[in-house]
């Protein structure tokens, strides 16, 4: 009987060992094939524009002011750029080429780089993995990023928006009231759009799993323009433009104010909903004196008079820094990719994986590691990356909320 018993134990041992190999060889696979982009701290933006025997691909990296890629923002400068295509990150390269960049092609600001490239036409529903390369030659400097392209509605549009005054697409999905916008496509068929009012609508803690309770507080009008209008939106709000019969849709947020960056202590305090309470809330929008409360609030938090700085000039620019990166349907410090980049910072890596993203933070002393996921998705307002919310994160959210509170994140 013992003899039988431990040969049993035996078996079981040698069954447990290889399924606990095979899921580890599995999961090792799963992570190989994820791709890596850098961190959102060079963030990257692609378009694709179907033509008639090609596909015209737009790029915006955004990055922090400072860094190697802001070397190419400089004018004058003589610069190739190289870009090639793999259907995965180790396979062979599939398309190659290059282009001199000049003004037709190449657009630079304080914190960007703006180009265009035709590609072949791309297979349908394959994600492919990009490579850009900015090399100058005088002095032989050389920036590189990568991004993902992928052949779907999800992101390739028969037509987009651009300011008038601009070469490219409105890539960052805003502009202010009595801008002008003209609309590039080579369908002639006239451009449904959508106007959505102004909402209150913010991103839910990531723990949060009940209803909604900004659902269904605006009000919605519709109307049509034609492709070669120059529209010029006079009310603020979210404009959702799209083809009849199409899913593709193009969703612009239309501010008065000077976004991306917030000026007005109303707004201020309306983005330091996700580190204070509703009372304390009502109690800042309520003030006589708006600034002074909340210069007092902030003080009595942190008991100091410089930890209460380091709230305000670290919030707000990640709040100013979200804005840039995450506007799709409502201001980017709304969204659930917004709230996150605030709170928690930019992730350390960033994977892509059956149409979720990944954020993984890795460097941080209150947790060993920290992975939130979220699904790009289609909604009547147009497409947005949306949260998968866990009761798990309840703990270090409570946690690194009141580190905000103290004035101890940097």
């Amino acid at each position: 009987m013992v003899k039988y018993l431990l040969q049993f134990v035996k078996n079981l041992l040698i069954t447990i060992l290889f399924l606990i190999s095979t899921g580890l060889s599995t999961n090792a696979q799963g992570i190989k094939n994820r791709y890596i982009r850098l961190p959102l701290s060079e963030h990257c933006k692609t378009l694709m524009i179907p033509q008639k025997n090609k596909q015209e691909v737009f790029i915006k990296i955004s990055f922090e002011k400072g860094g190697k890629a802001q070397y190419f923002t400089k004018k004058n400068l003589s610069l190739t750029l190289t870009w090639n295509i793999k259907n995965n990150p180790d396979d062979p390269t599939t398309f190659e080429d290059s282009i001199v960049l000049n003004k037709s092609n190449f657009n630079t600001g304080e914190d960007f780089i703006e180009c265009r490239f035709e590609t072949p036409i791309l297979p349908a529903n394959i994600t492919q993995f990009l490579t850009l390369k900015f090399h100058e030659t005088t002095s032989n400097q050389t920036f590189v990023m990568f991004d993902r392209i992928t052949n779907t509605n999800d992101y390739t549009f028969p037509f987009y928006a651009q300011k008038s005054s601009s070469n490219f697409p409105l890539f960052d999905q805003y502009c202010q009231t009595n801008d002008t916008i003209v609309f590039k496509s080579l369908v002639l068929d006239s451009i449904s759009v959508k106007h959505i009012t102004p909402t209150d609508s913010l991103a839910l803690p990531p723990m949060y799993l009940g209803l909604n309770p900004y659902l269904n507080s605006n009000t919605v009008t519709y109307f049509k323009i034609s492709p070669t209008t120059k529209w010029v939106p006079t009310s603020p709000g979210l404009y959702v433009f799209s083809y009849p019969n199409q899913s593709s849709k193009i969703s612009i947020v239309v501010l008065q104010h000077k976004f991306p960056t917030f000026t007005k202590v109303k707004q201020l305090i309306n983005s330091l909903q996700y580190i204070t309470t509703n009372d304390e809330q009502t109690t800042l929008l309520g003030a006589t004196n708006q600034k002074e409360a909340l210069d007092e609030l902030l003080i009595n938090l942190t008991g100091d008079q410089n930890l209460a700085k380091n709230i305000v000039k670290n919030y707000f620019k990640r709040v100013t820094e979200a804005n840039k990166l995450f506007t799709t349907t409502k201001e980017g410090w709304k969204t659930d990719k917004g709230m996150i980049y605030i709170i928690f910072g930019a992730p350390d890596k960033v994977y892509f994986e059956n149409g979720h993203e990944d954020w993984s933070y890795e460097k941080n002393p209150l947790y060993n590691e920290l992975n939130f996921y979220f699904k790009h998705k289609l909604t009547s307002e147009g497409y947005i990356f949306e949260l998968e919310r866990l009761k798990d994160y309840q703990e270090i959210w409570i946690a690194i909320i009141e580190k905000w509170r103290k004035g101890l994140i940097k």
